[in-house]
């Protein structure tokens, strides 16, 4: 088994720290191999303020089957890969996706239901259980439930704090470069989005395009998940403007420093991570759609029960839903809307701006919700 790490506020901390928090819940953060899920639960985590446990999980062919079936237990967890989950068990734990809730499930019972599960993720809120809190995105569009809170932009570990660092750390990045320094932020194809060669060409000229008539500059930053003909072909396209490819196993990955360093971004609109996380820097946000692939029969099929609409087709979608059999399709151009609508963010146009966006607050509401989850008496080791 591997060995999990303390974490405060984002730090490792000694045996003296986490004792001087111990009127803290104790917290597990359930980390799975995805980095925009980690991303995502140790920014909710770093939000409340509390000292956290990681505890990263890997998974073995067992995973696929569906969870109703799973249940609470370790039957698709590879112990040999994942860390330690001995006791004492947690106050809280959070994870995100489908694979992590069997196990955060396991937790909950062998702790005599002590544990309180707070889940993210499209594929992991279908069903409330038990949880005591189900975050999800309001793009994810699934119905009204008194456990599910919803917030525009999912939680983001990239705060004022770590740009700072970032800053620092990566001193002279965009140095001769023309200002406003616009970095894009380049995805790739998901399960509804294509991006294909022609596609980056396309759109990277015409992000070049604006920030040159900006009188300022573009740098292309790239993710895993870009492959590597649209890499070629926006460097085949692009003349006037620098690319960073995103390469496997590299030691130091200067993507926080580009957001620091940023006077403006621009991100494809497929990842809701890369746009949270440009969004978390409060500086001027351009998103550009991807092209949508056409719904499978799968997914129309689904659609008949989870469009909005009342009468038995939506009871009987609702249940389903609630009972884990089914997850609505995300629609992440309603993210999109959303953020246009709240400032967060502008369609890209042709044309950038250096004019700030509003400030995002939605998680607020969110860690209000993980509080009252625990009454003053109700700390490290108190039942429910």
């Amino acid at each position: 088994m591997r060995n999990s790490a303390v974490v405060m506020a984002g730090m490792t901390t000694s045996a003296d720290t986490e004792s001087a928090c111990r009127d803290d819940p104790k917290v597990w953060l359930l980390l799975d191999d995805r980095p925009g899920h980690r991303t995502q639960v140790i920014g909710l985590a770093s939000s409340l303020g509390w000292p956290y446990e990681t505890r990263q999980l890997a998974f073995n062919r067992l995973n696929k089957v569906p969870n109703p079936i799973l249940g609470a237990g370790l039957t698709s967890l590879d112990r040999s890969a994942s860390d330690g989950l001995d006791p004492p068990y947690p106050d809280l734990v959070i994870a995100m996706g489908r694979r992590c809730i069997p196990i955060a499930r396991w937790i909950r019972r062998a702790s005599g239901g002590r544990t309180r599960l707070v889940q993210l993720g499209r594929k992991g809120v279908t069903s409330p259980g038990d949880f005591g809190l189900l975050v999800s995105c309001a793009h994810f569009n699934f119905p009204p439930h008194p456990r599910r809170v919803e917030v525009t932009v999912p939680p983001t570990q990239v705060t004022a704090d770590q740009l700072s660092a970032a800053r620092q750390c990566w001193r002279g990045l965009l140095d001769g470069k023309s200002k406003p320094c616009t970095v894009f932020l380049v995805g790739g194809e998901t399960a509804h989005h294509r991006f294909l060669p022609d596609t980056a060409a396309s759109v990277a000229l015409r992000v070049q395009a604006a920030a040159l008539a900006n009188g300022g500059s573009l740098t292309v930053v790239t993710s895993p998940r870009t492959p590597s003909n649209a890499v070629d072909a926006m460097r085949t396209a692009l003349d006037r403007s620098e690319i960073h490819a995103w390469k496997p196993g590299q030691r130091e990955n200067p993507y926080l420093g580009y957001l620091a360093w940023a006077d403006i971004l621009v991100v494809t609109g497929e990842s809701e991570s890369m746009i949270a996380e440009a969004a978390a820097t409060s500086k001027p946000l351009y998103i550009v759609p991807l092209p949508r692939k056409p719904l499978t029969l799968k997914r129309q099929f689904v659609n008949v029960f989870t469009a909005p609409r009342a009468g038995a087709i939506a009871a009987a979608g609702n249940a389903l839903i609630n009972f884990g059999w089914l997850t609505p399709t995300r629609d992440v151009e309603k993210m999109h809307d959303q953020m246009y609508r709240q400032g967060l963010a502008r369609p890209f146009e042709e044309s950038l701006s250096l004019e700030p966006p509003a400030q995002i607050n939605g998680l607020s509401v969110v860690t209000q919700r993980i509080r009252s989850l625990f009454g003053e008496s109700e700390i490290r080791g108190s039942a429910p």
